[in-house]
């Protein structure tokens, strides 16, 4: 039989047990989550952006920059707890790849929270224009990286090229659907169709990682939406679908695109190209059909 103070002993030692593995289990269940940015995504100097969170402890939060660990700048120190703070990335920041965002509570020192994965800061891109001396067609540039693209669909008529619906107001807005041939030939002096290569350094600059750019399918967190969206890096693409030319259809306008690269796969030789689409933040590397499909073209300058 147990004495009765060792029983009273016993007994306290077994709630206190109990209140801290009950409160143990209760912080545990506790949600406290960044969800914006986080996956590894690619932001635009100058451009608005809305940090994503979820707590369900604090009043007020402080917002921190950090770059490469470390607190870089003091976004707000009295956030109110609503699940979103509107931010304008200053055209000051540096461009670079290391950077995250870090919440900590106000009412609670043991909560904080970070990006998982750091993200990349772009800086607006310069632009430019270029008039096709053949047709007087003026077409907008940016430059992204080292390199100057075209910023829209080309429009040039000739033999292998259609509009959309063989409506010329699609080409006024989409440019021209162009086989691999037709679009290898086309170009305008001092400009040329991008290789696969050339692609990817794109995409590397974009925020792809390393290791998927030469993978087949679709790569990238939200670089598909940097080249398409209005915000984004001033490509500017647009959602012109495609051209079956064997079944003589036109499909998915405002939907999806297709570029043709001038490269092809080492395993099979069929045309490398690259896929938007409007419900996807990636870029699909994919290949097609030459003689099969016309679909976009985008020229790159050609190096000086």
């Amino acid at each position: 039989m147990i004495p009765a103070k060792r029983f009273a002993c016993y007994i306290l030692m077994c709630t206190l047990l109990f209140s801290c593995d009950y409160e143990s289990e209760s912080e545990n269940n506790k949600e406290h989550k960044l969800l914006f940015p986080n996956d590894g995504e690619t932001l635009i100097q100058g451009n608005i952006y809305p940090v994503k969170w979820i707590d369900d402890q604090s009043k007020t939060l402080r917002i921190r920059l950090l770059k490469s660990g470390n607190i870089h700048i003091k976004i707000s120190e009295q956030v109110p707890n609503k699940g979103e703070f509107i931010w304008t990335i200053p055209d000051t920041l540096e461009v670079d790849n290391d950077y995250s965002i870090k919440i900590l509570s106000n009412d609670n020192d043991f909560i904080y929270y970070e990006s998982e994965k750091s993200f990349k800061i772009l800086k607006q891109s310069d632009t430019s224009s270029f008039t096709d001396s053949r047709d007087g067609q003026v077409y907008k540039t940016v430059k992204l990286g080292d390199r100057w693209w075209m910023a829209q669909n080309f429009n040039y008529e000739t033999t292998g090229s259609w509009c959309y619906l063989n409506n010329d107001q699609n080409c006024n807005l989409y440019g021209r659907l162009y086989t691999l041939s037709a679009a290898k030939i086309s170009c305008p002096p001092g400009w040329h169709l991008p290789t696969d290569d050339e692609w990817q350094t794109l995409e590397a600059y974009l925020g792809i990682p390393l290791h998927e750019i030469n993978t087949i399918g679709f790569r990238g967190i939200n670089a598909g939406y940097l080249l398409s969206d209005e915000v984004g890096v001033g490509f500017n693409a647009k959602y012109s679908g495609y051209y079956h030319i064997r079944y003589n259809w036109y499909y998915y306008l405002s939907y999806i695109t297709y570029f043709w690269t001038s490269s092809s796969d080492d395993t099979d030789s069929k045309p490398l190209v690259r896929q938007l689409i409007s419900n996807n933040g990636g870029i699909e590397r994919a290949k097609l059909s030459g003689s099969s499909y016309a679909i976009s073209v985008r020229y790159i300058k050609d190096k000086e």
